[in-house]
């Protein structure tokens, strides 16, 4: 049987060094010692928003991140997203 879980990173983690599931799709780098970890694909970033940004491509700080829509604490895509949008250009 297989099952599928949605969780943050530290508990999937967990999971998989503690034998309870095989394999965990993660965003790297997890720096955890004991994963072996084997990229799959690359993703870009995508901005949906209602306005109209009149330019082909957004720097950083065009996003205000209190303004976003974003995975709950814990989430490591939430904390990239963070990170991306109050970088320093």
């Amino acid at each position: 049987m297989t099952l599928f879980y949605d969780n943050i990173t530290e508990v999937l983690l967990n999971m998989l060094t503690r034998g309870i599931i095989d394999v965990a799709l993660l965003a790297t780098p997890t720096n955890h010692p004991s994963v072996i970890e084997q990229p799959l694909f690359y993703e870009e970033f995508f901005v949906c928003s209602s306005h109209d940004f009149q330019k082909q491509y957004l720097q950083p700080g065009d996003i205000n991140p209190d303004e976003l829509w974003l995975l709950e604490e814990g989430h490591c895509l939430r904390s990239q997203i963070i990170n991306l949008c109050t970088a320093i250009t």
